[in-house]
C-alpha cells in the first residue's frame, strides 16, 4: 500500500498552505537583531539593538525597563518605532554627568545564564574615559545608552558587571625622543615630563607614612587600643572631630609637645631598653640594663621588669 497516496489530499493541502504562508507571511526581523524568544530556544547570547533615545541628565547606572508606562516614565516620551514591549524589554546605562565631553557609556553584551531558579540575566556595560593628552569639548556631558533586548522571563535575576577603558589619544612611542629634565620622568599617556614619585625617594620618621599624592610623610594610622602603637612623641588620636555618633574613627600617630604625654604620662613607655616616664610634671628616663623594659601589669604602668 502506497502510504503517500493515502495521505496525499491532506498533506498536499497542508503543505501548499504552509508554503504560502512562509512565500507571503512579512518579515519582521529589524537589521541583524534575532528574537531569541520568537526562536523558541534558549541562547546564552542575547543580541540587542541600540535606540536613539536618551533621558534628561540621566543618573548613573543600569535601569532596565519592562513595560510601556515604564519606559514614558522614565523618558518623559512616547516610545520610538519598532520597539514593542509584547516582545521586548530596554535597557538604559548612564555615566551620569561628567565635567568634559570625551566620556562614553556603552552595553557591551548581554547573556542569558543558568537554568530555572538560577537562571540571571548578566549585562556588560563599558565606561569610556578620555585620556590626559585627548582634546574634549569644556562643557558637562551626560552619557548614556539604550538598547532593547527580547523580552525575558519576569523571575530572571539581573546581573550587572562593569568595565573601564582609558581612551589613549597620545602621540605613539613619544619618549623615545623626549628628554625630561632631572626629577622628572617621561610619561607616554599624556605626552609630557612630569614629576618623579615622591615616596620611593624619601624616608619618612618613627610614626609618619609617606602619601604619595600630598607629598608629603603624614601621620601613619594606628590602634587606640594598642599598647606602643605609636613611638614616643607620639600619641594615637582620632582625626575626625564628631558631631554625631556613632563617630567615623580615623586614628593616627599625632605628634605631642607636652614632654609628660610624649613619655606616656605616669604609665610611662619603653624604647627598647629605655624606660620614660612623668611624675608630677617631671619626665624621668632609666635603662634597664641586663632587665627588660615592659608592661608591669600588677602595676598598670611600663617599668624594668
Amino acid at each position: 500500500m502506497n502510504l503517500l497516496k493515502l495521505l496525499a489530499p491532506s498533506f498536499v493541502l497542508s503543505l501548499g498552505l504552509g508554503l504560502l504562508g512562509a512565500g507571503c507571511a512579512p518579515d519582521t526581523s529589524v537589521g541583524t537583531e534575532v528574537e531569541a524568544a520568537e526562536l523558541g530556544r534558549e541562547a546564552l547570547s542575547l543580541p540587542f539593538v541600540e535606540l536613539d533615545v536618551k533621558k534628561s541628565d540621566a543618573p548613573p547606572g543600569l535601569t532596565i525597563l519592562r513595560k510601556k508606562s515604564e519606559f514614558e516614565a522614565f523618558f518623559g516620551q512616547p516610545m520610538p518605532a519598532g520597539l514593542d514591549f509584547n516582545k521586548h524589554w530596554v535597557l538604559h546605562y548612564s555615566l551620569g554627568t561628567q565635567p568634559t565631553g570625551g566620556y562614553e557609556a556603552r552595553i557591551v553584551s548581554v547573556e542569558r545564564l543558568g537554568a530555572g531558579a538560577q537562571k540571571r540575566l548578566s549585562i556588560g556595560s563599558l565606561d569610556v574615559n578620555p585620556g590626559p593628552a585627548c582634546m574634549v569639548t569644556q562643557a558637562l556631558t551626560n552619557p548614556q545608552t539604550t538598547v532593547r533586548i527580547a523580552k525575558q522571563k519576569s523571575n530572571i535575576v539581573p546581573d550587572h558587571h562593569n568595565g573601564f577603558e582609558l581612551t589613549d589619544c597620545s602621540e605613539p612611542d613619544f619618549c623615545l625622543s623626549a628628554t625630561c629634565p632631572a626629577g622628572t620622568q617621561c610619561d607616554e599617556l599624556s605626552d609630557s615630563c612630569i614629576d618623579n614619585d615622591f615616596c620611593p625617594l624619601v624616608r619618612c620618621a618613627k610614626g609618619m607614612v609617606c602619601d604619595e599624592a600630598a607629598n608629603a610623610c603624614v601621620p601613619g594610622p594606628c590602634d587606640p587600643n594598642e599598647l606602643g602603637a605609636c613611638p614616643i612623641g607620639f600619641e594615637c588620636l582620632n582625626q575626625i572631630m564628631c558631631i554625631t555618633q556613632p563617630c567615623p574613627e580615623d586614628y593616627r600617630c599625632e605628634s605631642v609637645l607636652d614632654e609628660c604625654a610624649a613619655v606616656g604620662g605616669y604609665e610611662g613607655s619603653c624604647e627598647g631598653s629605655k624606660l620614660s616616664y612623668c611624675d608630677e610634671g617631671q619626665v624621668y628616663g632609666y635603662d634597664c640594663g641586663s632587665l627588660k623594659c615592659g608592661w608591669n601589669e600588677a602595676q598598670g604602668y611600663f617599668d624594668c621588669l
